[in-house]
């Protein structure tokens, strides 16, 4: 089975989606960590200006990704597809989606999660300095290392970041909509993620599991 979990910045995506690959044992595949962990000085150029990289970029990522693994089934996809060219990219590389999982947060919400998200930059474990502290202010509860502060984790970033989210994310949902009529298969799931973590967590493990 293979899922779509779907959301604005800082709406908790990585965090569920962290959740549900090791409680169901799925291949969790995070367009953030692959732009994160790489080399190129190109990708990196764009992060550090808070710039997003091109679809095809993005995608020759992910399908490089899923080149490792033995099987295209099991996959949670966290940040992608963020467009439409990106979800025919996907279902063209022979990836079916089960389940679309969007998670919806109001801006002024977001932007309180954003301003106070910290990040582990190696293992890419996230804090909230009030929702989710570390043990000792600042430091990674595992390895006692400094916490970072992502550099596009501003409001001038997130204000823009959303006008970009909010003009493709009725074309993907869309997509995946008008797909899974066609092949009698799929669904489409709306959450509030304005709620406790655990809350989703428990809505996305109910869907999941029927």
């Amino acid at each position: 089975m293979n899922v779509i979990l779907l959301g604005p910045p800082g709406s908790g995506k990585g965090t569920q989606c962290s959740f549900i690959s090791k409680t169901l044992d799925y291949n969790h595949i995070s367009t953030g960590e692959i732009l994160r962990s790489s080399k190129d000085k190109e990708i990196k150029k764009l992060l550090m200006q808070g710039k997003l990289v091109s679809d095809d970029l993005i995608m020759t990522l992910v399908n490089n990704k899923l080149e490792n693994k033995k099987s295209k089934r099991n996959f949670i996809f966290d940040g992608v597809p963020r467009t439409l060219k990106q979800a025919k990219m996907l279902s063209a590389m022979g990836v079916f989606i089960n389940h679309t999982i969007v998670i919806a947060v109001n801006e002024e919400l977001l932007l309180r999660r954003i301003l106070g998200r910290r990040i582990h930059r190696s293992s890419g474990r996230l804090y909230h300095v009030d929702d989710n502290p570390p043990r000792i202010p600042n430091l990674d509860d595992v390895t006692g290392e400094e916490l970072e502060k992502r550099s596009d984790d501003n409001e001038t970033s997130l204000r823009e970041r959303m006008v970009v989210y909010n003009d493709n994310i009725e074309k993907v949902i869309s997509f995946y909509k008008i797909r899974n009529e066609k092949v009698s298969s799929g669904s489409i799931s709306m959450l509030e993620g304005g709620r406790k973590v655990c809350d989703i967590n428990s809505d996305i493990l109910k869907i999941l599991r029927v």
